[in-house]
């Protein structure tokens, strides 16, 4: 943990395009807790031992983090009903002329 936090103080100095998403993936737990982004930039730079987080920082954050979590369960497809067809009579044409008289 004390090397993550090291290269995360180094990646924000450098201004590196995966400071963010780095940040998200070791405290995570901080950016679900639903804080305030005053609290959560407070207790991001206590952990960090320096100030280096701001306030766009925890705003792209959590602007972005639901596309980087790992989905839990694999999602499933609901199950589609199959759906049947009706049965159609067969229609069957006749000649009129061949047909049989009824009168007789």
């Amino acid at each position: 943990m004390e090397e993550d936090i090291k290269h995360l103080i180094h990646l924000f100095q450098k201004a590196d395009v995966k400071r963010r998403r780095k940040l998200y993936e070791c405290f995570a737990s901080i950016f679900e807790s639903q804080n305030s982004y005053v609290i959560t930039i407070e207790m991001l730079n206590e952990k960090l031992g320096a100030q280096v987080v701001s306030r766009a920082d925890v705003k792209y954050i959590r602007a972005h983090c639901r596309k980087w979590q790992k989905p839990s369960t694999p999602t499933e497809q609901p199950a589609m009903a199959k759906v049947q067809k009706r049965a159609t009579p067969k229609i069957t044409w006749s000649d009129p002329d061949q047909a049989p008289d009824p009168a007789s």
